[in-house]
């Protein structure tokens, strides 16, 4: 596949326009992160990078921003074309814009995740059923890993999942309530998890593996109940005002940037990803499985 893109660039078919497109297509990037204003100069470079190598595109203006609601309203008005995102940010950028999804990104040894759900190694509760009535702990409501798809794999299971204010608090209802730990993400879930203060705790399984490293003591009171199934990690994704016919020169300019030295190193820099993958095979069969995850997630937080 790169061999591929490298023949394409030698050959000058990255420099191909749309139909009646008069000057090369001035790409936005844009970018959710904590500090906004420390990655514009990543995202600068990327953008430049890529209208080095391809002709069809221009550097447009950067854009970055703490929160995946101001991501959405960019791309839907055009300000934003393409970025970097964790599955969950991409699905909702799919299904509030039309945001398309067009690599798999490989994010620092990993291209597939998948979450778990941990009990008290002694806990009679076998699966995600006997859950009912009982309390499990997440991190905090934009986590992938440690609430959306341990929260999504007890909503296909067609359990009721309650928010409660803290962990201390009692149960509500006969489904499964959940309260948020926010910090310290798999030491506090599994404290959490060890001390009965929750039933049952989810995040990431790479997370499980720090926690045996990090504290085994913990980790020997606990054990692993349910493993998601695997999802993609993070993908890059292009937003409505990206014409589709751009589609193509852009995953060929993305692949011979993975060729150069200089350009894997903008890529790394800008989201952690050391390579890309085209969506066919496995990356394919997890996305259809992150997509399933995500309409039972929605639905569980809107039903209608």
């Amino acid at each position: 596949m790169r061999r591929i893109a490298m023949f394409i660039l030698s050959a000058g078919l990255l420099s191909a326009w749309t139909p009646g497109q008069a000057e090369p297509f001035a790409l936005s990037w844009g970018k959710v992160h904590g500090v906004p204003e420390a990655e514009i100069i990543e995202i600068d470079r990327i953008a430049r990078a890529v209208a080095e190598i391809a002709p069809a595109f221009d550097a447009g203006p950067s854009f970055a921003t703490e929160s995946l609601g101001a991501l959405s309203h960019a791309m839907a008005d055009g300000r934003v074309h393409l970025a970097s995102e964790t599955i969950f940010g991409a699905l909702t950028l799919e299904r509030e814009v039309g945001a398309r999804i067009l690599m798999r990104e490989n994010r620092h040894g990993l291209s597939r995740y998948r979450s778990v759900v941990i009990v008290q190694a002694d806990s009679a509760i076998q699966t995600l059923q006997d859950l009912r009535g009982r309390k499990i702990a997440f991190e905090d409501p934009g986590s992938t890993f440690a609430f959306f798809l341990p929260a999504a794999a007890i909503a296909s299971a067609g359990l009721d999942l309650a928010p409660i204010r803290s962990i201390r608090s009692a149960p509500a209802g006969a489904g499964v309530s959940y309260a948020f730990v926010h910090q310290d993400q798999e030491q506090s879930i599994a404290l959490a998890v060890a001390t009965g203060l929750a039933a049952a705790g989810g995040f990431g399984e790479k997370d499980w593996w720090r926690l045996e490293e990090s504290q085994p003591r913990i980790a020997d009171r606990l054990r692993i109940m349910h493993e998601t199934p695997y999802v993609t990690r993070a993908v890059l994704i292009a937003g409505p005002a990206l014409p589709a016919a751009l589609d193509a020169p852009l995953i060929a300019a993305i692949e011979a940037l993975e060729g150069l030295e200089s350009g894997r190193a903008v890529l790394r820099d800008l989201s952690g990803a050391e390579t890309y993958d085209p969506i066919a095979g496995e990356a394919a069969e997890d996305l259809a499985a992150s997509r399933a995850l995500y309409d039972a997630f929605a639905m569980l937080i809107d039903p209608q």
